[in-house]
């Protein structure tokens, strides 16, 4: 599939308004998924994976402080967009191993 760089942006307005709207509504929930996303990411470092998990897990404790003091920015949005998705998606695949096996 090939965006357009309108559909692009729009698709990009839309995630970070989804964002805003969880930061705004459930705060603890995005900083749960934040310190989770963080953990697991040092974890894969220290087991020895691709030194970009240490990248990643240092920038999501920083954005674990932004969000506990209230400073994220407009730049902090797409991580976090992504720390939720991949939160979500660990969540989904400890609840049901054998339906995400069966799926591969």
């Amino acid at each position: 599939m090939v965006l357009r760089n309108s559909e692009e942006s729009a698709m990009h307005s839309n995630i970070h308004d989804a964002v805003r709207s969880l930061l705004a509504t459930r705060r603890e929930y995005v900083r749960e998924a934040v310190v989770d996303t963080a953990v697991r990411d040092q974890q894969m470092s220290d087991s020895g994976a691709d030194s970009l998990y240490a990248e990643k897990a240092r920038a999501l404790r920083r954005l674990e402080h932004k969000i506990e003091n209230e400073t994220v920015d407009g730049g902090d949005l797409g991580l976090i967009a992504e720390a939720v998705l991949r939160y979500e998606l660990n969540k989904a695949v400890e609840q049901s191993p054998d339906q995400v096996s069966a799926m591969r």
